[in-house]
């Protein structure tokens, strides 16, 4: 048994981002980006208007002033000529600033009558105008390679005037559950029958960070069973998340299954709680297994602790969210491993509150369902109540009264 920062150097030993390819900007969400987006040209790439109203050459006129239209600067349609004395050229917010224009007038500020716009009142200091790169420059550095493309990056990405987007490859990754007493979600229930919560829920976790997910059929209690799926598994996927048979009973076999096709295994228990069962073995060509326990929050707890520091690393993104610091509602004490203890998080007057979960034994789902955070509690401590514990959000945060 090691420690999780143990497991965690092994699991990402060696470990490099996956390559890029290029990727439709429309199917570009929720991505990351394999290099730097360097912007092309300025953005706006000319001086714009701020208003609808007028463009003149004077600087700070005042009121009574009149000016002579000589043309329109519609937005996409800029006015071909140059304004300069008493000229003035009707323009639309988002339309070009014609040449020598100095200021934009508030349509609001103005009257017109026979070809003239008179001022009617003070301008103020604002000149309305938008000067070319105020949003970017050619040359800025817009985003960084790592990137997960939301929706403001999406935005930012098109106004670059990129239509392919370098994109990481999403990791493959396959979910082979193990069990006989597993059942599909919707199936009718066989005396004995275990309802298959962790694959779902696993696969949600992994397509969430950014991974392609893959549930593959699910593996009985058999050992050449279970080494035929591990060896197709492994040879299509970049990760294989075995879910179950990862204890020491004689119907556990995928640590055998591993080492029988030629595996090194890498960890075979962690110093968490819930969780010292997750193991992780690793190919020759580099594709890798992390088995997870069977219990869905000790499956659900490693793969915040592990896999997602695996993807982000196969990504090229950051390791991930640090830990919060939040105030316990009640004492908790951890044995010899690291506890990792489900609650619900709340925002109170500018401080983070945490409600550990009564029950906490790693069969419960309905607490999982329930709670939008890990408690960490270190091995060999007590923290009293209205102690500060560093925790991790697996949900959102309650910012509710």
């Amino acid at each position: 048994m090691i420690p999780l920062d143990r497991a965690l150097g092994l699991l990402l030993e060696g470990v490099e981002p996956l390559g890029a390819e290029p990727v439709a900007l429309d199917a570009a969400l929720g991505r990351t980006l394999a290099e730097d987006l360097v912007a092309t040209h300025d953005q706006p790439v000319e001086a714009r208007s701020a208003m609808d109203g007028i463009a003149v050459a004077v600087a700070d006129p005042a009121p009574g002033d009149s000016f002579a239209l000589v043309g329109d600067s519609p937005a996409g349609a800029p006015f071909a000529g140059a304004l300069s004395g008493d000229q003035a050229v009707r323009i639309a917010t988002g339309g070009v600033v014609p040449k020598g224009g100095l200021r934009v007038i508030p349509q609001e500020l103005l009257e017109f009558s026979g070809g003239l716009a008179r001022l009617t009142e003070e301008c103020g200091s604002s000149r309305f105008i938008r000067p070319a790169g105020q949003d970017f420059a050619e040359g800025a550095r817009l985003l960084a390679a790592g990137t997960r493309i939301g929706a403001g990056a999406l935005g930012l990405i098109a106004a670059a005037n990129v239509a392919r987007v370098p994109l990481r490859r999403r990791p493959e990754i396959a979910i082979l559950s193990s069990g006989d007493e597993l059942t599909e979600p919707g199936a009718r229930l066989a005396p004995g029958a275990t309802i298959d919560s962790a694959g779902p829920m696993i696969a949600a976790l992994g397509e969430s960070w950014g991974a392609r997910l893959r549930r593959l059929p699910r593996i009985g209690d058999d050992e050449a069973a279970t080494i035929a799926a591990l060896r197709e598994a492994v040879a299509a996927h970049d990760v294989v998340v075995t879910i179950g048979g990862a204890s020491v009973g004689r119907r556990d076999f995928l640590r055998g299954a591993a080492r029988a096709l030629g595996a090194e295994l890498r960890f075979e228990r962690i110093a968490v709680q819930p969780g010292k069962p997750c193991w992780h073995a690793r190919f020759e060509r580099g594709a890798m297994v992390l088995g997870l326990p069977g219990n869905p929050a000790s499956a659900f707890v490693c793969a915040h602790l592990l896999l997602r520091p695996l993807v982000a690393a196969l990504l090229g993104q950051a390791p991930g969210p640090g830990r919060l610091e939040a105030r316990l509602d009640r004492k908790a004490s951890a044995g010899s491993r690291t506890l990792f203890l489900r609650g619900v998080a709340r925002a109170r007057q500018g401080s983070l509150r945490v409600s550990i979960a009564e029950d906490q034994d790693s069969s419960l789902v309905g607490v999982l369902g329930a709670s939008n955070c890990l408690v960490e509690i270190p091995s060999g401590t007590t923290l009293a109540a209205g102690a500060l514990a560093r925790l991790l959000l697996t949900g959102e945060l309650d910012t509710t009264d």
